[in-house]
């Protein structure tokens, strides 16, 4: 992690990404990581929302969903891949108990792919219920009990 300012002066940290060791032609890997990083860094304190995403590599076609993935502004073509965080969101501490990660293994990949709102609004929270009743209806371990129809 580097600290940072951005050009107003306020701290960013930056979580900067090795990519010298990657085999990933197509940057697969290079944007699951970072993404599964920043969502089990949500997970484990809570609040992480992104001020950016910088990528090393070139933007591919499939570029806009990067805002639906990150919901920051993201940048191709950067010296270094990096996720952009407020410089206090480091310090946060950690929420999660021992048993903790079991658990979020246990609800990915919904938990991973999907991004926090981080809002408190009423739309965000009936948003999370919704999408917490979808996913215990939608559960494979219920879906496979049915049987096939």
């Amino acid at each position: 992690m580097r600290d940072t300012k951005d050009p107003a002066g306020v701290g960013m940290a930056r979580v900067v990404f090795d990519r010298t060791a990657f085999d990933d032609p197509d940057h697969c890997l290079t944007e699951s990581v970072t993404l599964v990083l920043h969502r089990f860094a949500g997970w484990l304190i809570r609040r992480t929302p992104l001020t950016g995403a910088e990528f090393s590599h070139p933007r591919p076609a499939h570029a806009l969903e990067c805002d639906l993935h990150y919901g920051a502004p993201y940048t191709f073509d950067a010296p270094r891949t990096a996720l952009v965080l407020d410089r206090a969101v480091p310090d946060q501490p950690v929420l999660q108990d021992e048993p903790g990660p079991s658990t979020f293994l246990r609800r990915a990949p919904a938990d991973v792919l999907a991004r926090l709102d981080y809002g408190s609004t009423a739309v965000a929270r009936v948003g999370s219920r919704s999408y917490g009743r979808c996913r215990t209806v939608c559960h494979p371990r219920r879906i496979s009990s049915r049987g096939s129809r």
